[in-house]
């Protein structure tokens, strides 16, 4: 969900918010085809597959990223999350989902769309979205531990070797 609706300066600089829909807008977008699948190249999301079952659109497909640099967030999976209720005595609770299926209709993917099932369920239009975003400091460490390899490489040649230093 995050990854789809979330933008760390929505409303200025520093200042983040959920946009309504993955197109990173409160608007709704222009549903269709693709243009080398006939469309005129104004869509922006999918075209919806209970409207053609048999469409597959390839990745990368529409032109409108998200803030995260994503592109093609309307119409992947429903996502559980983690809110869930009771609902009688035969199936005890029922967990939430949102965000747009590729199953979805047209004008289906804001993120105020929900829906509840069983965490049972083996529904194929449900998912599951694991992501990892690696601590700030990362990128750093990581230089840092090649630079001390690579000098301690260096200090263990045996005289005589062929430097790599012109």
């Amino acid at each position: 969900m995050k990854a789809a609706y979330y933008d760390p300066h929505r409303d200025g600089q520093g200042q983040s918010g959920w946009w309504k829909y993955p197109t990173s807008s409160d608007q709704r977008p222009v549903y269709g085809l693709p243009e080398y699948l006939g469309g005129d190249g104004s869509a922006q999301a999918n075209a919806g597959s209970r409207d053609d079952r048999s469409l597959q659109v390839l990745l990368g497909s529409y032109a409108m990223s998200n803030p995260w640099g994503l592109f093609d967030m309307a119409g992947g999976t429903h996502e559980w999350t983690e809110t869930s209720v009771p609902v009688d005595e035969e199936r005890r609770y029922v967990r939430f989902f949102k965000g747009s299926g590729w199953l979805s209709t047209t004008g289906e993917d804001y993120i105020d769309g929900w829906g509840g099932d069983s965490p049972g369920s083996n529904f194929y239009g449900m998912g599951l979205r694991v992501a990892s975003v690696p601590a700030p400091h990362t990128a750093l460490s990581l230089v840092l531990w090649g630079l001390l390899t690579r000098a301690r490489t260096r200090r263990r040649m045996p005289c005589g070797y062929p430097s790599s230093r012109p």
